[in-house]
């Protein structure tokens, strides 16, 4: 199984080091294990779908990047030909 890093689904920080409530038990270790094994088994699954969905629609999610030649201009916004501007060498 493989497991993604808990920082991914959770960029504000462990729950453990957050304040929800004024008595709350002492254990803090609950909510990163729980978390921990939510999201390590809904990735999987998620992983699974957008993978047939990809494969049902044959598309990829990486974009496309097209090939910069001599004779197109330069994409910095110059308005100077790419071979005269940053594709001198």
């Amino acid at each position: 199984m493989r497991e993604m890093p808990l920082e991914k689904y959770l960029p504000w920080g462990c729950l453990k080091d957050r304040d929800f409530c004024q008595n709350r038990d002492k254990n803090r270790s609950y909510y990163c294990n729980a978390y921990k094994e939510f999201f390590t088994h809904s990735y999987k699954w998620c992983y699974r779908t957008q993978a047939k969905i990809q494969q049902e629609k044959g598309m990829t999610l990486t974009p496309t990047i097209k090939k910069i030649r001599r004779n197109d201009n330069c994409p910095c916004g110059s308005g100077v030909k790419y071979k005269k501007c940053h594709g001198k060498n």
